[in-house]
């Protein structure tokens, strides 16, 4: 009678656990969907500022690149020179030398 005891209390704790299967699915369901939706509002809250930092971040370096540049390119002939002086027109032509 011993392993008949014991074969039944094996059938018993094992159809408990089958009942409570359920509960603890949507326990670690309900667990799982909100530890999801407060990812999902942390990310709404912050992922906008990241968003707009980025762009100011670009803008202030497009804006300083053209600036640096603009200093160090030399000038173009026609824009910057002073009114009544025109610009140097070189030769073109196959007598011409090219000079490095």
């Amino acid at each position: 009678m011993k392993g008949s005891n014991s074969l039944m209390e094996r059938l018993v704790s094992l159809i408990f656990l089958l009942m409570l299967a359920p509960f603890f699915v949507s326990l670690l369901l309900g667990v799982l969907s909100a530890t999801f939706q407060m990812i999902m509002v942390f990310l709404a809250a912050i992922l906008p500022w990241v968003i707009g930092l980025a762009v100011l971040i670009g803008l202030v370096a497009g804006a300083s690149a053209g600036l640096v540049l603009r200093r160090r390119l030399p000038p173009r002939n026609g824009d910057y020179l002073p009114p009544g002086i025109s610009p140097v027109k070189r030769p073109r032509g196959p007598g011409r030398k090219e000079e490095d």
